[in-house]
């Protein structure tokens, strides 16, 4: 039987496999670690990865402080 994936929000614990699955994808425009570090941190991002039980995919989120402006896909 196959098992469907998990997208779930994103912990600390998950920041590694984020930062090197952007390096997989992006190589040289990838993200560094401490943009990562800032993004996991920042109260208007919401990170939601997709697991099976490792990472294998991800979305960033930026949530405005007016729930009447769109949310936007920053990665």
């Amino acid at each position: 039987m196959m098992r469907s994936s998990l997208v779930r929000p994103a912990t600390s614990a998950d920041a590694e496999a984020v930062a090197g699955l952007d390096r997989d994808c992006f190589g040289p425009s990838a993200w560094s670690r401490a943009s990562w570090a800032d993004e996991f941190a920042r109260h208007d991002r919401r990170i939601l990865v997709c697991a099976d039980p490792v990472v294998a995919g991800y979305v960033v989120l930026i949530v405005p402080e007016d729930p009447r402006d769109p949310v936007d896909l920053a990665r």
